[in-house]
């Protein structure tokens, strides 16, 4: 049986083909699973010291029965997608414990764990797919794969060959903008990585849509935002100060908030336990519309639209060669979403009829027989120390859209900065470019980053310093080392490093760290 899981930031979906009809459905898990088949991302400890944790709609039953104070984690997803802390620790853990209680719910059903695919956005780091990776790897599934969400939405969508489509996948933590062009059978394209193979036999496999991934944005905004900015309005409106009892939540401003995808006008009604009165909160469209201009909602969805525009005038295509506009997330179904987009595209190119079930859908219409042409998302750079600036600077060694295994190395000569220097050291760090500051796009067949001069990258350090030995000791002004790059099939960073002095190989090809 083959399953796809989509982990969103606000609700998961869980998908395998019927067995009946071979077609894709949404896999309902007791007690875990909303009435619609939905999972809530959400989690909280029932005994943390045996690890035991509550998650999806369990946590809901469980708080109508326990104190409200009892801590919630939701939108836990977009911690996972940021750059590691040395407080994330938790955060994996119940990451990790929610993913394993879906594995068990799906070991359940009594089907065979045949192909598992997971999906990830398109601008998260290493980092998270690291976590995600080793997470699943424990799974006794013969074939695991991990697919980029626009990817899999494009193909859930059911868009003819060949079309152009301009994914939108606005969730609960991200926003993913990304042009996608779907490809006839059997064109080499990306399709995601293989994390694991067994030895299934593929036979009388039936063609599938590939997509190509032609230009993408992400941006660190989702409907937890607009729930907050929702919650500091209303407690404005009413005069609340932040050291009253306040009888409201984020839950209910973000029921507000789904109320009003639908109707003009939302109204919730809380119950207060410690003061046993009942307060109704109100809430206008108006009043919403309003909001997100307030909080610079808007221009930071413009700024995310015209840096895929631009990405995409590079490589000749223009707004009007966008057959659809595919909608995902439930932050998707917003009116003001939709009125903000017909500033871009005609109102009938917009679909948003499979928003919710989309990328897990299309994660399970993968191929999973086709040749796969992998490629790096973020650059990798070395740290070098700037005399003129007195700073630390990175130089770019493996752009963003290197294919791997490596067709060549990269090749980097270094030289002593001091007298009588007994090692240089390396310092190795994963690059991401701030939205607007770069353009990521296809060339050659491969996806390329292109900066903009005196872009200054986000930067997460990847491994403890290396240090290579210089025998006898450096000087100043002499070339030293020759140092040869490559990324190998199992993503891995590999190293060779020569001394030009001694002619001796002090680094021989191994790997320095696993970029997947």
């Amino acid at each position: 049986m083959d399953y796809a899981i989509d982990f969103g930031s606000s609700n998961t979906v869980i998908a395998r083909r019927s067995p009946v009809t071979g077609q894709p459905e949404t896999v309902a898990l007791a007690g875990l699973s909303q009435a619609d088949g939905l999972i809530p991302t959400l989690a909280c400890w029932v005994h943390p010291e045996q690890r035991e944790l509550c998650c999806g709609q369990e946590v809901r039953e469980y708080m109508q029965k326990k104190s409200p104070q009892t801590p919630i984690f939701h939108h836990f997803k977009r911690q996972l997608l940021q750059p590691p802390t040395p407080e994330d620790s938790q955060i994996k853990q119940v990451g990790e414990l929610f993913l394993q209680r879906l594995l068990r719910g799906i070991e359940q059903q009594n089907y065979s764990l045949d192909t598992l695919v997971l999906t990830a956005p398109v601008d998260a780091f290493e980092s998270y797919r690291q976590w995600l990776v080793a997470v699943a790897q424990a799974w006794h599934f013969q074939e695991i794969r991990l697919l980029d969400e626009p990817t899999a939405a494009a193909i859930g969508y059911g868009v003819a060959a060949s079309e152009i489509v301009l994914v939108m996948d606005f969730g609960g933590g991200t926003l993913d903008l990304a042009l996608v062009q779907l490809q006839r059978p059997g064109t080499k394209t990306h399709l995601g990585w293989i994390l694991r193979s067994g030895k299934r036999q593929f036979t009388g496999a039936q063609p599938t849509r590939q997509a190509q991934i032609l230009a993408k944005v992400g941006l660190n905004l989702g409907g937890a935002d607009i729930d907050q900015w929702i919650f500091a309005y209303l407690l404005q409106k009413q005069g609340f100060t932040s050291g009253e009892q306040v009888p409201l939540t984020l839950q209910i401003a973000e029921a507000l908030k789904i109320q009003l995808s639908t109707q003009p006008q939302a109204n919730q009604l809380y119950f207060n336990p410690h003061s046993h009165c009942t307060q109704n909160w109100f809430l206008e469209r108006t009043e919403l519309d309003q909001i997100l201009r307030d909080y610079g909602f808007f221009t930071q969805l413009d700024g995310a639209m015209q840096n895929l525009l631009e990405q995409a005038q590079v490589q000749g295509y223009r707004p009007q060669d966008v057959d659809a506009v595919l909608l995902i997330g439930g932050t998707s179904q917003m009116p003001a979403i939709h009125q903000w987009l017909q500033g871009y595209f005609p109102r009938e190119k917009i679909q948003q009829n499979r928003s919710l079930t989309a990328v897990a859908y299309g994660a399970l219409g993968v191929n999973l027989a086709v040749k796969i042409e992998d490629f790096l998302y973020h650059s990798y750079g070395l740290r070098y120390w700037d005399k003129r600036r007195q700073a630390h600077h990175w130089h770019e060694l493996i752009p963003a859209g290197h294919p791997y295994p490596s067709p060549e190395p990269v090749e980097l000569t270094l030289g002593a900065s001091q007298p009588a220097q007994t090692a240089l050291e390396l310092v190795l760090g994963e690059l991401s470019y701030p939205t607007g500051q770069g353009a990521v796009y296809f060339h050659n067949g491969r996806l390329v980053l292109r900066p903009q001069p005196l872009t200054t990258p986000q930067v997460q350090m990847l491994k403890e310093r290396l240090l290579l030995p210089l025998d006898p000791p450096g000087q100043p002004g002499q070339d030293r080392l020759h140092l040869a790059f490559t990324v190998n099939r199992q993503r891995q960073l590999c190293l060779t490093a020569r001394d030009l002095l001694t002619g001796q190989v002090i680094w021989p090809n191994q790997p320095l760290l696993t970029l997947a």
